[in-house]
This record gives C-alpha cells, structure tokens and sequence, in this order.
C-alpha cells in the first residue's frame, strides 16, 4: 500500500479556534491547507505551531500546528462537514461529516461579545501638537464590528482619519474580531490654523469623539480629554502601579479624561455637581491620576486615601494643596460618621471580593451625609469581551451576577467582573443605585453612581 503524502487531524475547537496539525511527509514540513465547510472553502492558512507530539512521532521539527480563528459567521453548533485539504492539489487530509464549530456556551459568548460592540470601541494611543497640526493615532471598532464611515472630532471639528492596512492582533485577538474587521488602527491629523489659540474652537483642551458618519457621537463614556492643565509627573514606578504599560502622556490622558467624565456624571445627580461638595473621598487615589486634575476646583475640600504609601509620600509633596493620607486595606476609616459629600472610587471595587466590596460600601454608608453620592467603578462585560475567557464561566457569571476573572497572586491583584443587576443587587443594600452606565468610564469599566439613602 502506498503511504500517503498528507497526514494531518483537526484536534478540537477551542475557544472558537480550529486547532489541529498537517504534514508533507514527502517535503518534510507542514503544507499549506485549506479549510473546507460544507463543501465551500473558507480559508487557506499555513501551519507553524511547534507541536511537541509531532517532534515524538519523528515529523520533522514539529512544526506543522495550527490555530485557526473561526469567523463568526461559521460559529453555527448545528453539525457540518469539515474537510481538510492540502491547497497544493486539494488532496483529502481529514474529514469530519458532522463536525460542531462551536459549542453552545462558546456561540453564545462569541454572540455576547457582538452584542457587547454595540456602540463600537476605541482607543487614543498617541497625540502631539506641532507646526499648527494636532495629529496622533488610534484604534477604532465599529458598532457591531461591522464597517462603516466613522469620524473623529476634536471639539466638535471632524480630523482627517487614515486607516492603516497592517493587522493589529494585541487588538483583534483581544476582542474576537478576526475575520470581522481585522484592521482597525488609524491616524489622524488636523490643522489648527491661525485661529487655534486660546479662544479657538480648537484651542486645548481638546475632547476627542468617534462619531458616526453623519457626526453623532457613538459613545461618549468613551470620549477621551486632553488636558492643558500644568500637573506634576509622578514617578515611573507609581505610574506604572496605577495603570500599567502607560507612558507619561497616556497617563495624563487616563487622568484628564477620567476627571472629566467624573464631572459630568457628577453634575447629573448632585445640586451644584462637584464644585459644590464640601468634601470629597478619593478612595484608592494612588498617585492622583485622577486627583490632580479635580484639585483646581476642590483644593483643601480633597482627601486622597490609598493603601499605597509610597504615592501618598509623593502625593502630599507634590500638592501640596490637598490632603493625602494612607489609608488601612480594611474598613473602618478614621473619619466621622456623615462628614463627606461625595466619594469616588475609580477602578478599585474590581480588585475586591464580594465581602470585602460589601463591608466598603457600608463604610462609604455611614461615612456620607444623606444624600451624599458615591461614583463608584465596577467591571462588567467588557471584562468578558476584552479578553479570552471559558465558555463555563461567562454562563456562571450570567446566572450568578459575578465571577473572579483573575485569583491574585504576588505583585497582580484579583480581578472581579459583575453584571449590572448585581451591582443593583449587592450594592444596593447598603446604598440606593441611581444608575450603571455601562462603559461608561472610559470604554471598560461601567459607571455606576449610588447615593445614601434618607
């Protein structure tokens, strides 16, 4: 009997890749395959996974896997037959007559997922002002992942957007998009011409919006705000603490961004907003990422608390306007009861288990005045949608309303995603939930705004 050419299996699907191996037994390395469903070919793609098991079995060097990304359109659970073929000469490799693309949990996540880029998502990655031109570059989702005209405003004036061809997959991968809208990163430009001085439409600050193609704002929790405010620097090291893998300038960005958007929400449900309250709690303030740019309006009315003394060190020199104190990593605080207006918590209740989320939340209860709000950050899909997750585990999360995405562990701390419902559930037993906005700080965690109740 003749041995044949072309070996090769598909192993499993797996997280909506089609993993499996292929070999050339007469070249000595994997060969190029197509992918066949139901009798139409819907990719070609070249094995180059190193694969232990085929280096056992004396194929060569191994490397003859492969992780193939299923397009959503293909994610169907109802069986097909799946062929494997070498593209070369479309010789039969393997064939499945009723293989399952998906598994029910993994459809039904990827589905999520789409569901979750309703509004679309978008990131600012650079900006830079020179020779009259504002200029940078971004990444940008459409709503739904599905293409179509978007536009980038700069105080309401639409900037000169060029997509890039080249594939982004710290971006795609990420969100599940390939074979959906694999190139996503753009750059943007815009003169600012003689009138860009103060006074000018265009003058800084700058509120950057993704927009639709006929100008209406896709996601405004996700609008970006870059600030001409002079703010110290803090260290690198405290930088990195408070948000990781950020340089200087995105690190400003986070800030002004994150303070405006405090504001507004803030001017919705408290008389006067902000500029009224007669103290504030920034809770888990680290090195003031946020805090520099509310302390102009709020001076001593301030208090920064963090478990972090270094950043409280540095904080307490470098504004010297404010108050800084470090704070225990449990309740109580030492400050007296109904004595705050407003307490904010950006981006600490997702580091938090349900305890210990529950016993904060009764001390921002006792320590508020009656009608005092808390803006509070917790993660909710995005938490699903921005990263590769189990199946199993987003359908326990949607029946029990939370889940821990990451255990802690030296120098990473857990990570907990919550639906909104819980949030109204758990949260709302000690302080009476005006609203979750989803997404609405900055694209990733949702928003939500309590008040304390009589």
């Amino acid at each position: 009997m003749t041995e044949r050419r072309f070996i090769g299996k598909v192993e499993a699907v797996v997280r909506g890749r089609l993993m499996g191996w292929a070999w050339d037994r007469q070249e000595g390395r994997a060969p190029r395959l197509a992918i066949e469903v139901n009798g139409d070919r819907v990719a070609e793609l070249a094995p180059d996974l190193v694969l232990p098991g085929l280096v056992k079995a004396g194929l060569g060097d191994g490397r003859g896997g492969f992780a193939w990304a299923i397009p959503a359109t293909l994610c169907d659970p109802a069986p097909c037959r799946l062929r494997l073929l070498a593209a070369e000469d479309g010789s039969l490799i393997f064939e499945h007559p009723k293989a399952r693309l998906a598994q029910a949990g993994e459809e039904l996540l990827r589905a999520w997922k789409q569901e979750a880029l309703s509004q679309g998502l978008w990131a600012l990655e650079s900006v830079a002002e020179a020779n009259g031109q504002l200029s940078g570059a971004g990444w940008a989702v459409p709503p739904w992942a599905q293409p179509q005209p978007l536009r980038l405003l700069v105080n309401g004036q639409p900037a000169r957007m060029t997509w890039l061809r080249r594939p982004a997959p710290e971006v795609v991968d990420a969100l599940g998009l390939t074979g959906r809208f694999d190139s996503p990163r753009f750059r943007f430009s815009l003169p600012l011409g003689p009138g860009g001085g103060k006074g000018s439409p265009l003058a800084a600050p700058w509120h950057f919006t993704l927009a639709d193609g006929a100008g209406r704002s896709l996601a405004p929790g996700q609008d970006v705000w870059v600030s001409n405010l002079p703010v110290p620097q803090p260290p690198e090291v405290l930088r990195e603490r408070s948000l990781p893998g950020s340089d200087a300038a995105a690190f400003d960005r986070s800030g002004a961004t994150a303070a405006e958007l405090v504001l507004r929400a803030l001017a919705r449900v408290l008389p006067g907003g902000l500029g009224k309250a007669r103290a504030v709690l920034d809770w888990g303030c680290g090195c003031a990422r946020v805090g520099r740019y509310l302390l102009p309006r709020l001076g001593q009315r301030y208090l920064g608390l963090d478990t972090d003394s270094a950043a409280i060190t540095w904080c307490r020199a470098a504004l010297p306007g404010a108050r800084f104190t470090v704070s225990p990593a449990a309740p109580p605080l030492d400050l007296p009861a109904a004595s705050l207006d407003v307490v904010l918590g950006l981006g600490v209740m997702p580091h938090l288990d349900p305890p210990a989320q529950a016993a904060w939340l009764a001390e921002f209860a006792r320590l508020l005045r009656p009608g005092g709000v808390a803006l509070l950050t917790s993660l909710g899909k995005m938490g699903w949608v921005a990263a590769a997750r189990r199946p199993a585990d987003f359908l326990a999360w949607r029946r029990e309303g939370w889940r821990v995405l990451r255990q802690a562990g030296p120098g990473r701390p857990l990570v907990l995603s919550q639906t909104p419902a819980q949030v109204h559930r758990a949260w709302g037993q000690q302080l009476e939930i005006l609203e979750v906005q989803e997404g609405g700080m900055g694209g990733y965690q949702d928003l939500v705004l309590a008040r304390k109740r009589g």
